[in-house]
């Protein structure tokens, strides 16, 4: 699988950050981080965001990494689909 990666102005590849797209953080913030008072995702299940680093940066919360895997899975699907689909006639 190729990773979608983050782009700075130049579009040059920043292999840093390889989750920073703009397509996976969009995805991300409409899947689960809409209507934050309404109980979307993100709010129910705060406890699950935390910190790779909780002695120096205790505050600097994580996407947990099966809600990661669940976007990048998405737009990886999303994106052969979109290549793809006139390929294959449904029944």
């Amino acid at each position: 699988m190729v990773y979608v990666v983050g782009l700075c102005g130049q579009q040059v590849v920043v292999r840093s950050k390889p989750y920073s797209h703009p397509i996976i953080i969009a995805v991300l913030r409409e899947a689960f981080f809409a209507n934050i008072r309404e109980g979307s995702p993100a709010s129910k299940y705060h406890n699950q965001f935390k910190s790779s680093l909780p002695d120096s940066r205790p505050t600097e919360l994580e996407i947990p990494s099966a809600m990661l895997a669940l976007v990048a899975t998405s737009v990886c699907i999303f994106f052969f689909l979109s290549f793809t689909w006139t390929r294959f006639t449904i029944p």
